[in-house]
C-alpha cells in the first residue's frame, strides 16, 4: 500500500490501491474528469467502460474496430444527439405499436410496417373503390371486373349506359346501348338466315368441304291454265305445289366431294368412288344416275344428323 499515486496514464485493468480513503477518492475523481474531456485526452479507449452518470461527447463516437466489427454500445438510459429528441431504444416492432418519440425502429421494422400498410391498401382497393371523380393521365389497369353505377364516356364520344349481349330492335329507351362482338355476330347471322342468305360449310373429312345454301320453303303453280292458247291435255290440271325448305350445294359436286361421301356408311345402295370418265379432284362428278344422287344425299343426311334434306 502507498499513500500517494504515480500520476501516470492508466490502462484498463489497473488497480487503485491506497491505505488512505480520501486519496483514493481523489484519484477516482481525477479519472472522472479525464473521461468528461476524453476528446482532448485520448482518441480511443480499449476495454469495458461503465459510466453511471453522464457522458458528453463533442464529435463522433466510433464503436468497434476492424478486428472486432461486432462490438456493441449499450446505453442504460437515454441517447441524445446534439439536435433532436433523446431516444432510449432501437425497436424491432414491425407494427410501430409503441407510438413513441423515444424509440427508433430498425430498417426491417420500417419495411415490415410499410409493406403491411401497402398490402392493406391494395386489399381494400381490390374489394371496393369509390370516388366522385377519377382522372388518369396515362394508363389505368384493372385486374378483374369493373362495375360502374352510371354511364361510361370515352374521349369526346357519347356516354354509354350498357353493353348488351343481344341486339333488340324493339328496345325503347333513351339510354345508349352498345352490343358486344358476339351480339353483333349473332344478329347479323340471324338476319341473313331469315332471308336465306347464310350458308353452311360441312367438313367431309381429310380437308374436303362442302358449301351448301338453305332454300326457304315455298309454293308455286304447276301446269297450264285451261284457257291457255295451244295448251296440251297433259299440261293440266293446274295445281299448287308446296316445297318444304331444303339445302342445295352452292357449286357442282366435285369428284373429291363424291369420293369422300362414297366412303360413308351405305343407306340403300352402293356407290362407286370414282365413276367419272374425265378425272380430276376439282372437276364435277359425272356418270351418276338419279338413284346414286339420292344415295349421295341420304349419306349426307345420315352423317350430319338430318341437317340436309335429300
Amino acid at each position: 500500500m502507498t499513500k500517494g499515486f504515480d500520476r501516470k496514464q492508466k490502462k484498463a485493468g489497473d488497480l487503485i490501491l491506497s491505505e488512505d480513503w480520501n486519496a483514493a477518492m481523489d484519484e477516482i475523481d481525477s479519472l472522472g474528469k479525464t473521461l468528461q474531456d476524453i476528446k482532448q485526452k485520448a482518441t480511443s479507449f480499449q476495454g469495458p467502460l461503465t459510466i453511471e452518470d453522464a457522458l458528453k461527447v463533442k464529435g463522433n463516437v466510433g464503436i468497434g474496430t476492424d478486428n472486432n466489427p461486432t462490438a456493441k454500445l449499450e446505453v442504460k438510459g437515454n441517447l441524445k444527439l446534439e439536435l433532436g429528441e433523446a431516444v432510449n431504444e432501437f425497436s424491432r416492432d414491425g407494427t410501430l405499436g409503441g407510438n413513441s418519440n423515444q424509440a427508433v425502429p430498425t430498417e426491417l421494422a420500417v419495411k415490415t410496417y410499410v409493406d403491411q400498410k401497402v398490402q392493406g391498401v391494395e386489399d381494400s382497393a381490390r374489394e371496393s373503390f369509390e370516388t366522385k371523380k377519377l382522372q388518369v393521365s396515362e394508363t389505368l389497369t384493372v385486374e378483374g371486373a369493373t362495375q360502374l353505377n352510371g354511364s361510361l364516356k370515352l374521349g369526346q364520344g357519347v356516354e354509354v349506359a350498357q353493353f348488351s349481349e343481344t341486339i333488340n330492335q324493339s328496345r325503347k329507351s333513351s339510354l345508349i346501348v352498345v352490343p358486344t362482338e358476339q351480339a353483333i355476330i349473332t344478329y347479323i347471322r340471324s338476319t341473313l338466315t331469315k332471308f336465306g342468305l347464310v350458308g353452311e360449310i360441312f367438313d367431309l373429312g381429310n380437308g374436303v368441304i362442302l358449301e351448301i345454301q338453305p332454300i326457304k320453303a315455298g309454293s308455286f303453280l304447276m301446269g297450264s291454265p285451261d284457257n291457255e292458247s295451244g295448251r296440251d291435255a297433259d299440261e293440266g290440271p293446274q295445281h299448287q305445289v308446296n316445297v318444304p325448305a331444303f339445302w342445295m350445294g352452292k357449286y357442282q359436286v366435285t369428284q373429291q366431294q363424291w369420293q369422300a361421301v362414297a366412303s360413308y356408311k351405305q343407306v340403300d345402295r352402293s356407290l362407286k368412288a370414282e365413276p367419272s370418265h374425265f378425272k380430276g379432284e376439282s372437276r364435277p362428278v359425272e356418270r351418276v344416275n338419279w338413284y346414286e344422287a339420292r344415295e349421295f344425299c341420304a349419306r349426307l343426311n345420315q352423317k350430319f344428323k338430318g341437317q340436309l334434306k335429300g
